[in-house]
């Protein structure tokens, strides 16, 4: 899930009245119920994986005894206390399944955009960034191999038949996704496929170290597969055979939006029902940096006009979220700030250059307001002024900015980051005009006066 940084206070609230205990005690009772019950939702959100512990898998990835590693044991404890109030709530309200075992839970969504590529899975090697597209291929391919082994597998076999599958696949290959094992690339790849294995609980290391496999590819390991947890990460509410039968039979079907939707096409010409609409319309907000309503069906935006009340008081008592609403759109913002995979303010070098930078692409939508243009491409910001502008920036931060930020071609690298980020948060957009500001990045301006806008 991404989103922004909310801030504010929480009340104090009034000290209770002694004058009945058996009231209080109640009371007491129904509100740590309902935290609880709002933080295993938000764990969730969060993760979608969790699982028991102690998972030693989980702990190598994430490090022995770390921080990260107990919040995961703690959330699956709450999850598993309420289990019935999680399946139901997110029935009821986004449609979505949660699935629970002995010592795993998987909350499986349904996407509404199939075709958003500005959030993929966060690359473990990497300070925060998406998985490229080749790494991710391979966790597809990965998970694949790994439904087809026993309960147990080496780093070595998982490799091989990746590239054996991969190479089984010529349409892989005319994309350009080619994996030879010889190369350290695709080793490190590898490596880096087998820590989001280790981090998501889906095998357990045994023996050996895989961290050396990237340099040397003699290296080898021994895991324990999760055979439970991966059928639940492969879970699809449609079978593949279904969906092919609609193609073969002449109805509309779009295999990736079909396959990841139980009631089938994305933008169906029956009517939807208000149930359907309201899956929809919460589970953007809950899985969306920014619901922007001109990206909504005209039934769609005339349900949220008659039940925006409704709708964001069922989120924000569950999730504790806060609605900001905008003419253009509505986001959901979080006090405490820990949910969410990227935060806007952040700290550290690329969370400095983000707020600098879109301080500098929200400038362009004041500019547009007071151009006779009204087309959003006439506001989009030419990469040159970017890459100048960043460059800059480098040479101006360079003593509390990463050690090579000024060398050659870094602050290019950093810029990409950047852009990355503003578009994960739906704040950016590409063109081949440049890059877009949408309304959103508003938020982020800065007057000459030094108040936000």
């Amino acid at each position: 899930m991404t989103g922004w940084n909310g801030s504010g206070e929480e009340s104090s609230g009034s000290r209770p009245s002694p004058v009945n205990p058996v009231a209080t005690f109640s009371e007491v009772l129904d509100a740590t119920r309902h935290e609880e019950q709002r933080q295993s939702l938000r764990a969730l959100l969060m993760q979608p994986i969790l699982f028991a512990g102690p998972s030693p898998g989980a702990r190598a990835a994430n490090g022995a005894g770390s921080r990260a590693a107990r919040l995961v044991e703690e959330h699956f404890v709450l999850v598993r206390r309420h289990q019935a109030y999680l399946t139901n709530w997110f029935a009821r309200y986004t449609g979505w399944t949660l699935i629970l075992r002995s010592s795993s839970a998987r909350l499986v969504k349904r996407t509404t955009d199939v075709d958003d590529a500005t959030r993929g899975a966060i690359d473990p090697g990497s300070s925060g960034g998406p998985l490229s597209r080749d790494r991710y291929v391979l966790w597809c391919l990965s998970l694949a191999v790994l439904h087809q082994e026993g309960r147990q597998t080496t780093l070595q076999r998982l490799a091989d038949g990746v590239v054996r599958l991969a190479e089984s696949m010529p349409e892989l290959n005319d994309a350009g996704c080619v994996f030879d094992l010889k190369t350290a690339r695709t080793r490190r790849a590898i490596v880096c496929v087998v820590r989001l294995l280790l981090g998501h609980g889906l095998v357990c290391r045994v023996e050996g170290d895989e961290s050396q496999f990237g340099e040397v590819g003699s290296v080898d390991c021994l895991y324990d597969i999760d055979s439970g947890l991966l059928t639940d990460v492969l879970y699809l509410p449609r079978s593949l055979d279904a969906v092919r039968d609609e193609s073969r039979s002449g109805e509309r079907s779009w295999l990736p939006f079909s396959l990841a939707n139980s009631n089938g096409h994305a933008d169906s010409e029956v009517s939807p029902r208000p149930r359907e609409l309201e899956h929809r319309l919460i589970g953007q907000l809950l899985d969306n940096p920014v619901l922007y309503f001109d990206e909504l069906t005209e039934r769609e935006y005339q349900y949220w006009q008659s039940q925006r009340a409704r709708l964001l008081q069922v989120v924000e008592e569950a999730t504790g979220l806060v609605a900001e609403i905008r003419a253009e759109g509505v986001a959901l913002l979080d006090p405490i700030g820990d949910l969410t995979d990227v935060k806007m303010p952040d700290a550290g070098t690329i969370g400095h250059a983000t707020l600098l930078i879109s301080e500098l692409v929200a400038e362009q939508v004041r500019v547009g307001k007071q151009s006779p243009e009204s087309n959003a491409e006439a506001a989009a910001v030419p990469m040159e002024t970017l890459q100048a502008r960043m460059a800059v920036l480098a040479r101006e931060h360079k003593s509390h900015w990463r050690k090579n930020v000024s060398e050659p071609g870094q602050a290019a690298v950093l810029l990409e980051e950047v852009l990355q980020r503003l578009e994960m948060l739906r704040l950016v957009r590409r063109s081949r005009a440049g890059i877009v500001p949408l309304p959103a990045i508003c938020r982020f301006a800065v007057d000459r006066k030094g108040q936000g806008e």
